[in-house]
């Protein structure tokens, strides 16, 4: 939910700046519904899942080839590049590769896509980005986040791509790029533009909560950290009062992974055995507008999901933002909000106020960088 929020603003931005809709490479191209063009991205796992036997191997042997010659064409004399890749296009039918060879102007976007957790993705990204710029093409990135980048596959992959115009969103991701010799501008997250979008609600009553049920950060075997956290807020709601559970990533049969849905569903169980007086309603949203109108409808909010925390903060709404991974704090606290990183008593001391006046601040600031 928070990535598609981001290539739906990258969308935007770039009919802003461009004056042209573009084509947009995508693990899962189904799930957009965007004015835009959507194409599979290399070595996508949905048509990898999709596909067995001899068409796969065949699939796989042609994927991996266009690659290898994407890896290569940087290597390849000036002279001599251009007709290479004339020649390969007039054989290869891939919507990517035409992509990749026709853009003038090339916008990364995904958040934290960028990484050791991602390390096939990531490679496969940075070999983009040397492509696009070994033919002449503009490449930066919107802000994002890397945990870390200890493969050294990645790091030689990071050290190699001179030419990006990089924009992190916190200062881990800062550090690692400048270690690998980039200039990287640090730049608040692109969701920040949607600060004040919705009508706030007037009368805010009970609490969001926002878990992770994926397989990458959540064992499913031990309490879940969103319960352990909210449980006290839980216990002081008023009779009557409603806790929104927001599943941020569905559960894709496709790509095998998210599950927040697994989450909630453990979530208002419990709360239910706890408090059979409250209305607990379950959001499934299908837009991250719908995140934002949960969240400004609440009182307090309790994110695991960075882009559920920023819901909340671009509503005005408090909220205890849990985090799995360096980015959530890091967001934060480019924003001046790391007190809602803390601890609930943190959380609470946090009044709306400030939260509104800092979301406008962030905002202006990504509209002086990317627009």
């Amino acid at each position: 939910m928070g990535d598609a929020e981001l290539v739906r603003l990258t969308i935007d931005a770039a009919i802003v700046r461009f004056g042209a809709t573009p084509t947009v490479l995508a693990t899962h191209p189904s799930s957009f519904e965007d004015d835009a063009d959507f194409v599979y991205k290399p070595l996508s796992r949905e048509i990898w899942r999709s596909r067995s036997g001899l068409p796969k191997l065949r699939w796989l042997s042609q994927e991996a080839s266009r690659l290898l010659f994407v890896a290569a064409v940087p290597f390849i004399p000036k002279r001599l590049r251009d007709r290479a890749v004339r020649a390969v296009l007039r054989r290869s039918k891939s919507p990517w590769l035409r992509a990749l060879t026709s853009a003038s102007i090339a916008l990364a976007v995904g958040g934290g896509y960028l990484g050791d957790r991602y390390l096939r993705e990531s490679l496969v990204s940075l070999l983009s980005y040397r492509y696009c710029i070994a033919l002449g093409a503009q490449v930066e990135t919107m802000p994002l986040s890397i945990s870390s980048a200890r493969h050294p596959l990645l790091r030689l992959a990071l050290l190699s791509t001179k030419g990006v115009r990089w924009r992190a969103r916190d200062a881990t991701t800062q550090n690692i790029l400048i270690r690998s010799r980039a200039q990287p501008e640090l730049v608040p997250d692109l969701a920040w533009l949607d600060t004040g979008v919705q009508t706030h609600a007037e009368n805010r009553e009970g609490i969001c909560i926002a878990p992770v049920g994926s397989s990458f950060y959540a064992d499913k075997g031990e309490p879940l950290r969103a319960w352990q956290a909210a449980r006290h807020l839980i216990e002081r709601l008023d009779p009557q009062s409603t806790v929104r559970l927001v599943p941020m990533h569905r559960w894709s049969a496709a790509l095998g992974d998210g599950g927040d849905d697994l989450a909630c569903d453990r979530l208002e169980t419990s709360i239910r055995e706890m408090r059979p007086d409250l209305r607990v309603i379950q959001v499934r949203p299908t837009r991250y507008s719908e995140v934002r109108d949960a969240m400004a409808a609440s009182e307090f909010a309790v994110c695991e999901r960075l882009h559920a925390a920023l819901a909340a903060a671009t509503s005005g709404t408090r909220a205890l933002i849990l985090g799995y991974e360096p980015k959530h704090l890091g967001v934060m606290t480019v924003a001046g909000l790391e007190r809602l990183c803390g601890d609930l008593e943190g959380a609470l001391s946090v009044e709306p106020e400030e939260i509104e006046s800092k979301a406008k601040r962030q905002r202006a600031l990504v509209e002086a960088a990317v627009l």
